[in-house]
């Protein structure tokens, strides 16, 4: 192998290693270890809703219930079903695709769903600001 070639082949791992690179980002496969698993969402003060009611982030997936107690509860938009998107109408939501109601827990009410909705991890700061996890729904069953 001549110098030209051996310096094409350098040039050429370094950019075939970052072109599958991207692909992996692209598709969100990422390795999760210790707080990798962590992406934080900042949902606002908590001062700033009130309770007893649901909020939609639907850019977020998910809903932020506050109970008449002050519990703060992120609870997924995805249907347990097959993964439509759930809308909050009254008290209760509904998956538009194949019927399925839960109450305002995500407590499944009607079939064909089998299980509640996914929550995720929330914490509130010193300050009062919600921080809601979106790195991992929690599964419920």
């Amino acid at each position: 192998m001549n110098r030209r070639k051996a310096i094409k082949y350098l040039l050429l791992i370094p950019a075939v290693a970052e072109f599958f690179y991207g692909i992996i980002d692209v598709l969100g496969y990422k390795k999760i270890s210790g707080n990798a698993s962590k992406k934080w969402f900042d949902a606002g003060n908590i001062a700033d809703y009130d309770k007893g009611k649901i909020y939609p982030f639907a850019a977020q997936k998910f809903y932020l219930s506050i109970d008449e107690s002050g519990k703060v509860t992120a609870i997924s938009t995805k249907c347990t079903h097959l993964g439509c998107t759930v809308e909050f109408k009254g008290d209760e939501f509904k998956c538009p695709c194949h019927g399925s109601i839960f109450n305002e827990k995500g407590i499944n009410l009607k079939p064909p769903a089998t299980r509640p909705l996914d929550l995720f991890e929330t914490k509130i700061t010193k300050r009062g600001k919600i921080l809601v996890n979106l790195g991992h729904s929690i599964r419920r069953k």
